[in-house]
């Protein structure tokens, strides 16, 4: 595991990590001490597909003349996809089971790899609040790759934190824009 922390100006009292077998994804989780309150953060990073320059170059001049490169092309690109919601789903549904015994009100942030619409996104937001939903606008999305750009960076909290702003923030840094939220303690 690389690339995922968690920083707070406020005390952090304890952390640890959810690993996953056979993928260098993870999702860490850091509870902070808030003045009287404690909360819990979750950060994840989950299954990638890792298409390479061939499948993108590939998808850019389909015309689907059925030989044996497109098709070999296609079954590959069709497993990965399979491994990548597979190993998403196992990895969601261990991160919901760990939210579900949070002794704190959570807030779960990362990059889920998964459209507002798939398996992943609804098992971990469950009973949680999208701080895009409550307040951003627009299309929302966050991945600026090669692939159709979608919403797949997110900012989850529970029911009683309120978003009171989210904006994503367009920047080449990498293939995703990052995403900023600010949240209301009630």
């Amino acid at each position: 595991m690389f690339g995922i922390a968690t920083f707070s100006s406020y005390p952090i009292i304890n952390k640890g990590v959810i690993s996953f077998n056979n993928t260098l994804n993870a999702c860490i989780f850091t509870d902070i001490k808030f003045n009287e309150d404690t909360i819990r953060v979750y950060n994840n990073h989950l299954q990638s597909i890792h298409l390479g320059n061939r499948s993108y170059a590939y998808l850019d001049s389909i015309r689907l003349r059925y030989n044996e490169e497109q098709i070999n092309e296609l079954k590959d690109i069709s497993n990965r996809l399979r491994d990548a919601f597979i190993k998403r789903a196992r990895q969601a549904e261990r991160i919901s089971v760990h939210i579900h015994g949070s002794p704190y009100p959570v807030i779960v942030c990362g990059d889920f790899n998964d459209t507002p619409s798939s398996f992943t996104y609804y098992k971990i937001r469950k009973n949680l609040s999208d701080a895009f939903v409550e307040s951003g606008s627009g299309f929302g999305n966050t991945y600026s790759g090669r692939f159709p750009s979608f919403r797949i960076d997110y900012i989850l909290h529970h029911k009683d934190i309120n978003s009171i702003y989210f904006k994503r923030i367009r920047t080449d840094l990498s293939d995703h824009y990052p995403v900023i939220g600010y949240l209301e303690f009630n």
